[in-house]
């Protein structure tokens, strides 16, 4: 995934790992060799076994503050994270008991893959 996490209008690179979240931050010509920045969303790490069944996405969802969050699906709702600086993020809390895997269901995971596949497209 692409996406501005630290506020500095460049891109980052970021990506979930079987140990958590992994970011490479760009500097606008190059990016910063990746480095594990959150030790959650992962596949040891909290047992998110697949993006299938557990979509992950970024984006700016707190406000006033303007800094971006991780949002995951969870088995139980939807779980969220928020940046602190390059190398700290909020420990997830679970913050919607639906939307789930389990709370809510495959066609809830149906809608949310289509969900994030139009924003895709439009943006």
């Amino acid at each position: 995934m692409c996406h501005d996490m630290d506020g500095d209008g460049y891109a980052d690179l970021i990506g979930f790992s079987d140990n958590g979240v992994m970011i490479a931050y760009s500097n606008g010509s190059t990016f910063e060799p990746s480095k594990t920045v959150f030790r959650g969303f992962g596949f040891n790490i909290g047992n998110w076994s697949s993006f299938e069944k557990y979509p992950r996405c970024v984006g700016n969802f707190r406000s006033p503050g303007g800094l971006s969050s991780i949002v995951g699906f969870g088995s139980a709702g939807v779980y969220m994270s928020h940046f602190i600086n390059r190398d700290q993020f909020s420990d997830s809390q679970l913050v919607l008991e639906s939307f789930g895997f389990i709370a809510g269901g495959k066609l809830i995971q149906t809608i949310i893959k289509g969900f994030f596949w139009i924003r895709m497209e439009v943006f």
